[in-house]
């Protein structure tokens, strides 16, 4: 089949684009065809000479899009002879309309910004976990830092966005959390799937290390509990080391802490790595610390943790739940407890044997789990009956 993948980038971003690129790849070795279309322009696009790519800002703006931008997407689909389009980040509600019309659509939902103000599901200053549908009350509670008008406009949006996406033939989630929040307002149990990330387990992870440290990988943001570091980083025993790889808007911030005396030889930073250098630094580090103080969604580097044999210390939040089991591969946490996060981080830096032990059982979960052939035999078999559902409703 033709598949189209639309995202807001089309570059190596985040999660969502590695996510993407992997799926583009698997489906091409089942012979299927792949193209993009993209919409924020930036000088990192990837170029794939043999896949149709398509640059059309129509899809970044929430307002009413011009209408020969609308145009121009209906001609790319029909000339493409597009079979089926998978949506990745799109934030345009007029197009997710005009897609689920034109062509079978089903897409990936990897945020809350559907169905919560707040983007977090968690109440202001991340006190609690939200467990309400998006309604009137969040209009009143939520985004205080907005005026009320706004709010209003912002509650109105979120209603119109899930009543449009409930017109699509499936939506995709990451983890079972996801899918219960779906559900929570009011999208139907048989659209909603869950398809998890995937890798390839061709090997297992490399030996535990000998040195003691301690790894965080991801976005220098607050809700990935970045903030905590240098908090977690003193807390580890005497010669441990927290390696943070990643980079963001607290970058400066978390350095100048760490530029102080105690944390100076315990807090190091290597920046955003990718491919063998990623790999490398998950071989260095006896365990991962996943401290995100929002509802993830799923929380990717758990799985590339527990690929690599490592176990992992985490908040008890979102879907972290679906690839972490408490005492097995790696323990789960209360969300902001940083003293119960180091004393768990520290039991594995002192504890070699339970390291390795732990990493061995989450490396075997991860693979029954998260599996890439299963996983793509499965969206196959969604992306097949999303066309067969979407031409029994257009044709009647």
């Amino acid at each position: 089949m033709k598949v189209f993948q639309i995202n807001r980038y089309f570059e190596h971003k985040g999660g969502t684009e590695q996510s993407m690129l992997e799926l583009t790849e698997a489906l091409e070795e089942r012979g299927h065809q792949l193209g993009f279309i993209y919409h924020a322009k930036t000088h990192k696009t990837l170029s794939f000479p043999s896949r149709p790519a398509y640059h059309l800002p129509v899809l970044e703006a929430r307002v009413w899009p011009e209408v020969r931008r609308l145009t121009k997407l209906v001609r790319i689909i029909k000339e493409e002879k597009v079979e089926v389009v998978i949506l990745q980040n799109v934030f345009n509600l007029w197009t997710v309309a005009l897609l689920s019309r034109l062509v079978p659509t089903v897409r990936f939902v990897r945020s809350h910004e559907m169905y919560c103000m707040g983007l977090n599901r968690t109440t202001e200053g991340f006190l609690e976990e939200c467990v309400i549908p998006h309604s009137y009350t969040c209009m009143r509670n939520c985004r205080q830092d907005l005026l009320y008008p706004l709010r209003v406009v912002l509650h109105l949006y979120r209603k119109a966005e899930i009543r449009v996406n409930r017109g699509l033939e499936h939506l995709l989630v990451t983890s079972r959390y996801m899918r219960q929040n779906l559900l929570l307002n009011g999208f139907l149990e048989e659209k909603v799937e869950v398809v998890p990330p995937f890798l390839n387990f061709q090997v297992t992870g490399p030996p535990p290390s000998s040195r003691r440290i301690a790894l965080f990988v991801g976005r220098l943001e607050e809700i990935k509990g970045t903030k905590l570091l240098p908090e977690i980083a003193g807390l580890l025993p005497h010669g441990a080391k927290l390696m943070v790889v990643g980079d963001g808007e607290l970058k400066d911030e978390l350095q100048q802490a760490a530029a102080d005396g105690a944390l100076k030889e315990r807090l190091l930073f290597r920046g955003r790595l990718n491919g063998e250098e990623l790999l490398r630094a998950y071989s260095d580090a006896r365990v991962i610390i996943f401290p995100s103080i929002w509802q993830e969604p799923f929380g990717r580097v758990g799985i590339e943790a527990l690929a690599m044999g490592r176990p992992v210390v985490a908040f008890d939040v979102g879907g972290v739940r679906d690839w972490l089991t408490h005492g097995e591969s790696g323990f789960l946490v209360p969300r902001g407890d940083v003293q119960k996060m180091a004393e768990f981080a520290s039991l594995l830096l002192e504890n070699g044997d339970l390291a390795s032990k732990m990493g061995r059982k989450g490396h075997e979960r991860a693979r029954a789990l998260f599996d890439r052939e299963q996983a793509v035999s499965r969206l196959e078999q969604i992306l097949t009956t999303a066309i067969q559902s979407w031409r029994r409703r257009t044709e009647s």
